[in-house]
């Protein structure tokens, strides 16, 4: 059976279906990991009938013996791959593992993981493995989760730290920091310990949340366009700190100021902001829209557009010159702040 998310999978787990071997995978490498455990949990912790095997170094011999045991004094065993790597595998071994896969003895429980972002289940190998495991059993694809979802997650994670979070700080966490489930679980846990209880607020999420670099550009290219001298340049600053690369800051510079201009043109259009979610592919990311459509108010297109040729003159020379890149960035970032200064 094939389980396109993790809904279609939960609601069979409830309605009581089992199989003889599941493969998780997918882009949420947290999802992936809890529910292998959930399938190894039904164990009950017999360490006599539970087998575990490094993906990476998987010894397919080994893992036929384990399979073909007989369970010792339970109704079955179970067999768990962690992190399989089918395309690192040579052709015979896995010509062997689909023997495997093809003779599972009734007594065992087979489960393999592979993880992102190694694992590709849009290739040729990514379909081929889900397919063997859709004939034993199941394959299901577990990736990120909705934003009701990510936010019922950060709700049970403020309150495993004993405090409690609103919605909308919810939203503002999940839009600036990075939003895989783990990293949420990290972050969670660092706030909640930092907060020591009690109401999470969104002054103790800016103090200790690590924003990802879209959300720090994206605050970089608000400064630029505000007229704020030392606000741009101390976020530059903290960017470089920070050790990321001039290369990558002005990858994401180039993408905030081109979703900005995208809003403009969608503004003189009459488009809404849920119209160019949906045209341009912003699913999931919202978030820039909305900062993008509230940025373009004040901004001429004519005024994007030599922003825009600034920022492709500096991504050229930084391809092609050999003057230092942080150097570049730093004039580059000037020219903006300085075309932004006067009326426009």
């Amino acid at each position: 059976m094939i389980y396109k998310n993790e809904d279609a999978l939960a609601k069979e787990w409830k309605a009581g279906t089992r199989h003889g071997a599941y493969f998780f995978h997918g882009g949420e490498n947290y999802l992936i990991e809890r529910w292998a455990g959930q399938v190894m949990k039904e164990a009950g912790g017999d360490t006599f009938n539970l087998h575990k095997f490094n993906g990476k170094k998987l010894d397919v011999d080994a893992l036929y013996e384990a399979v073909e045991a007989l369970p010792l004094m339970a109704e079955r065993k179970y067999v768990f791959v962690d992190d399989l790597d089918w395309k690192g595998m040579p052709a015979p071994e896995q010509k062997k593992l689909e023997a495997v896969l093809t003779d599972l003895p009734p007594d065992c429980v087979l489960v393999a993981t592979a993880k992102a972002p190694a694992f590709d289940s849009k290739s040729a190998g990514g379909k081929k493995i889900a397919a063997l495991f859709d004939k034993a059993g199941c394959a299901a694809e577990l990736g990120p989760r909705g934003t009701s979802g990510q936010t019922a997650f950060l709700k049970s994670e403020a309150k495993k730290g004993g405090c409690t979070i609103s919605s909308e700080l919810c939203r503002h966490i999940l839009d600036t920091c990075e939003n895989d489930m783990l990293s949420i679980q990290a972050e969670m846990a660092k706030l909640c310990a930092y907060a020591g209880g009690g109401e999470l607020t969104r002054a103790q999420a800016d103090a200790v949340c690590t924003p990802k670099t879209e959300a720090r550009v994206f605050d970089l290219s608000k400064a630029i366009l505000a007229g704020n001298a030392a606000k741009t340049l101390e976020l530059l600053d903290n960017l470089f700190y920070l050790r990321e690369s001039p290369v990558m800051i002005l990858a994401v510079l180039i993408r905030s100021f081109a979703d900005i201009y995208r809003a403009r043109v969608a503004r003189d259009e009459g488009r809404s902001a849920d119209e160019v979610v949906g045209l341009f592919g912003y699913k999931g990311r919202e978030f820039i829209v909305r900062g993008s459509f509230a940025s373009a108010a004040g901004l001429s297109t004519g005024y994007l557009r030599k922003a825009l040729d600034i920022l492709y003159r500096c991504d050229r020379d930084l391809k092609s010159s050999p003057a230092d890149d942080r150097v570049l960035l730093e004039q580059a970032v000037v020219e903006l702040f300085v075309l932004a200064s006067p009326p426009r």
